[in-house]
């Protein structure tokens, strides 16, 4: 059966080159160049890790079991990932959700910048920039767009900090969001960060736990629950490909539970917990999701882009525009000679989480270069997007 991603890339697939024919149309050409896009994927230092690792799984109405339980020294220190748990969970196999088909182990400078970040607003926003790189060359590399954090994400305490990194991966893949953190859950996850192990879960409940040790970061902590868990990772409970604790960690968070979803999260020193379960009639504190969201920019795949096309011809380009968690309507200019510079569209009522393709076009009436920028405008702000035309 086709998925709803695989639909929805080929209908935009069909929109994209229906748009650039139209495009062409109107400037009055037929004969399109090829594109080609300034920057590329950000690189990645390899980290060949060993960790303290403990994955339980427990199936409905099956009691938990351990396995595996190794030490070992990680490249910048004792690093421990593990402990997962997942009861009455549905995970949906998209393509956003999947598996990946590799482990994307963090860069050099990730590991350096926040492995043991202390608390200061000034070293947390040292480790964030540190983070970004890895974070978008993960998530280019599953169709997603960059990562964007609130502007006071620096600010917040570990378990604001885990909501907003958790409902950011998941509603980017179309999952429900996390609606807010609770003090009841709170304590569990406490409990487990104090023990070095995962926090329990509530009787009856749907939900799953994960927890990582030898970690101050919740921006690594979270890559390593999601994008470094498989076979070869510092989740040693992952041995070869096939082993049930692989990717286990991720499961837990882009598995979805009974509405409205919890989570609990709380941090001791350089061990982290956290736990989603189905929260209906548990308390709630702090910011919820919506909140978060509301203060989150727009996403856009790139911030410059460059268009070659000989004079007299055409050269289609587009960048793609993804909207936070709630929705966004998203207003576009063009600002530069407007005989070179052409827009499809000039607005894109967005979804949450969904996207659109800001498709432009460049033809240049003489071999001199041209530069232009294309102004995306939102509730949050404004960015700007820089194209540089050549022949």
């Amino acid at each position: 059966m086709t998925s709803v991603v695989e639909s929805r890339l080929t209908r935009e697939l069909a929109a994209a080159a229906a748009a650039v024919t139209l495009v062409a149309a109107l400037l009055g050409v037929s004969h399109l160049q090829g594109r080609r896009r300034a920057g590329g994927q950000a690189g990645r230092t390899s980290l060949a890790a060993a960790a303290i690792a403990r994955t339980r799984t427990l199936p409905p109405a099956t009691p938990a079991a351990t396995t595996g339980h190794q030490e070992g020294i990680a490249a910048l220190g004792v690093s421990r990932v593990g402990t997962d748990r997942v009861t009455h969970a549905t995970t949906p196999r998209g393509s956003l959700v999947m598996e990946p088909a590799a482990n994307r182990a963090p860069s050099g400078a990730f590991l350096r910048a926040c492995q043991d970040v202390g608390s200061s607003v000034a070293a947390q926003r040292s480790c964030e920039a540190a983070a970004i790189p890895s974070f978008d060359a993960a998530r280019e590399a599953e169709g997603l767009g960059r990562l964007v954090l609130p502007a006071d994400f620096a600010a917040e305490s570990p378990p604001v900090q885990l909501l907003t990194l958790i409902d950011l991966e998941r509603v980017d893949r179309g999952l429900p969001a996390v609606a807010s953190l609770s003090p009841y859950l709170d304590s569990l996850a406490q409990w487990g960060a104090a023990h070095g192990t995962d926090p329990p879960l509530p009787s009856g409940r749907g939900g799953g736990s994960d927890w990582a040790g030898g970690v101050r970061s919740t921006l690594l902590s979270t890559f390593l629950w999601l994008y470094d868990d498989g076979p070869r990772s510092p989740n040693l409970d992952c041995p070869y490909a096939s082993a049930p604790g692989c990717w286990a960690h991720r499961r837990t968070i882009l598995s979805t539970y009974a509405n409205p979803e919890l989570m609990g999260a709380s941090s001791e020193g350089s061990s982290l917990a956290m736990l989603l379960v189905a929260g209906a009639g548990l308390d709630r504190s702090g910011p919820t999701w919506g909140f978060i969201a509301s203060g989150i920019p727009v996403q856009i795949s790139a911030s410059s882009v460059d268009a070659v096309a000989p004079a007299g011809h055409i050269a289609g380009e587009h960048v793609t525009i993804w909207a936070p968690a709630t929705p966004t309507v998203v207003h576009l200019d063009l600002t530069g000679p407007s005989n070179a510079w052409k827009l499809v569209r000039t607005s894109c009522d967005l979804p949450a989480g969904g996207y659109c393709n800001a498709w432009f076009a460049y033809r240049p009436t003489t071999s001199a270069p041209s530069s232009a920028q294309l102004v995306v405008r939102s509730a949050t702000g404004s960015e700007v997007v820089n194209l540089h035309g050549r022949s």
